[in-house]
């Protein structure tokens, strides 16, 4: 499987959408899905990991219908692309489209807008269209997951200045001006394609590594930023912040992190001496550091991801009996860790055993094994055993496939076939009570529980 970015990146537009791209990107690559990129403006450094090329790609409805052709999944995300190329890109594939102010009217897709206050945005209700709002689909790299809780400290020694990369407003030196003279001695980071700027304490940097801006973040007792991409790489390393709006589309963004408790206002030149006395005190910067942890949780484009494999799966999703082809798959299924721990005979299976065990089978008339496939890629099984009172079900699914929802889509499809074996007897499950993530498949696909004895749950299905 494929996936496919169209966004803009450089001076002249920040390096916001890249780098929120960037997340869905790693979070795809996670998955095994690898992700190229084509971009209007200025490609940044530090993307080994795809293929990306520089391709003013937002009027080119040609460009798109004959690019998008082979790709999975197409990831939109412009400020400037005409509606014209949406609908070209969503005929074929699932697409994801970055919105931050609702638009346009978006054809079928998911809309994702993981602005704080977008849970309270009305978005038209086109057919097909699915919109993933609010801060739980807030996109960030993968250097900013899981961070530990910010402590602050009592003097602000690092303060980071950035501004998405531009300065098309000409902010830095005058916020530099004010910043040195309320904190001499603070140690002053800028993050600014801007040259010229220097002073002691002064140090300026440039087309940053997320390893790199990371550090600086988590470094910082205090930062003052524009309000855009970088306030949720901010607010999950929990560092208190003033926020600049420097574009019309910020404002949505910035009222949704002034209403969560991380901004107190919207900062501005005039007001910036006094917003930094006011921000100063150490309990003040507690609990703003906490109020942006509390609101971000770093899943954002894992659950986007996770929502975009399940439209995909759904349609695409090929089945057949097992055969001895499948052996390499089945066996490493059946020795995962997972799979092992709620097996009800969790050893280790050897190989030897695991062939004679299929060998059969494939041979047998009283065992039926369904293989589960997408875009060649191995998903998982499903197995019904014919037993003296009961067809007793199986499934297990590959760890890349986990969470998406396609244990429900497999076991309805191997009912479809097992129903064409004209099987008479109760088709049932037996599941470890703790294994609670299989009974809510079952569930899911129309079992219902029997009985509970021992610590085993027994569920069965309705015809």
């Amino acid at each position: 499987m494929k996936a496919v970015v169209f966004t803009e990146s450089g001076q002249e537009y920040g390096y916001g959408h890249f780098y929120r791209c960037m997340a869905l990107a790693g979070s795809f690559l996670g998955r095994g899905v690898a992700t190229d990129f084509y971009i209007k403006g200025t490609v940044p450094e530090n993307t080994d990991d795809f293929f990306v090329l520089e391709k003013d790609w937002t009027a080119d409805n040609e460009f798109i219908k004959n690019t998008v052709i082979g790709y999975d999944f197409v990831i939109i995300d412009s400020y400037t692309a005409y509606s014209e190329i949406y609908t070209i890109a969503s005929r074929n594939s699932v697409c994801i489209f970055l919105d931050d102010y609702n638009r346009i009217s978006y054809p079928e897709g998911l809309v994702v807008n993981g602005a704080v206050s977008a849970v309270m945005s009305v978005y038209p209700e086109n057919f097909g269209t699915e919109y993933l709002l609010g801060s739980r689909y807030a996109l960030l790299r993968g250097e900013f997951l899981d961070i530990s809780p910010k402590i602050i400290n009592e003097n602000i020694r690092n303060i980071l200045i950035t501004l998405g990369g531009t300065d098309n407003h000409n902010l830095i030196e005058k916020i530099l001006s004010v910043a040195t003279r309320k904190f001499p001695e603070a140690c002053l980071n800028v993050v600014s394609n801007s040259s010229g700027i220097s002073g002691n304490n002064i140090f300026l940097y440039n087309n940053l590594s997320s390893p790199e801006m990371k550090r600086l973040m988590s470094e910082a007792d205090l930062a003052i930023s524009a309000a855009g991409q970088t306030l949720n790489e901010l607010a999950v390393c929990g560092v208190p912040t003033l926020a600049f709006k420097i574009a019309d589309n910020q404002s949505e963004n910035l009222k949704g992190w002034v209403e969560s408790g991380f901004i107190d206002k919207e900062t501005d030149l005039i007001s910036l001496e006094a917003d930094l006395r006011g921000i100063t005190e150490t309990k003040t910067r507690e609990l703003r550091s906490l109020a942006g942890q509390q609101t971000i949780d770093g899943k954002g484009a894992d659950r986007v991801v996770k929502t975009a494999f399940k439209r995909r799966l759904s349609g695409e999703m090929i089945v057949w009996e097992a055969q001895a082809d499948d052996i390499t798959d089945l066996f490493h299924l059946a020795n995962d860790r997972e799979v092992r721990q709620n097996s009800f005979n969790s050893d280790p299976i050897p190989f030897d055993d695991h062939k004679k065990w299929l060998d059969s089978i494939i041979i047998s008339d009283t065992s039926y094994l369904y293989i589960f496939r997408i875009s060649g890629r191995f998903i998982g099984q499903v197995r019904f055993d014919i037993k003296e009172h009961e067809t007793v079900t199986g499934i297990s699914i590959n760890s890349d496939f986990r969470g998406l929802g396609v244990g429900k889509v497999m076991l309805e499809r191997a009912l479809e076939k097992i129903t064409d074996k004209s099987i008479t007897l109760p088709v049932t499950a037996y599941i470890k009570e703790n294994n609670t993530a299989s009974v809510k498949i079952f569930e899911s696909a129309g079992y219902k529980v029997i009985s509970r004895n021992e610590c085993i749950i027994r569920m069965e299905y309705g015809f």
